[in-house]
């Protein structure tokens, strides 16, 4: 669910950066519709389950070479320039 604390943001980065947006709710009252909705669909848990992994690994957060090099950048372009 969307909200202002950290939690709230890892669980609406996991679900966009693997193409699952439709699973972000924004209030509670849209969380626990869409989670009931969710709960009651088989056929859907099912083929998520099947392919949530790949699309992990096809993602940005599996992306562990880009990942360090923005860690590594990110200090030179903060440090002031003498």
């Amino acid at each position: 669910m969307a909200g202002f604390v950290h939690a709230h943001n890892v669980g609406v980065s996991l679900p966009h950066q693997v193409g699952l947006t439709n699973l972000i709710a924004q209030t509670e009252d849209e969380y626990v519709s869409e989670a009931l909705e969710l709960a009651s669909n088989i056929p859907l848990l099912s083929s998520l389950k099947m392919c949530l992994w790949e699309r992990m690994l096809k993602s940005k957060i599996s992306d562990g070479h880009n990942f360090v090099h923005g860690l590594e950048s990110t200090p030179k372009a903060m440090a002031p320039v003498l």
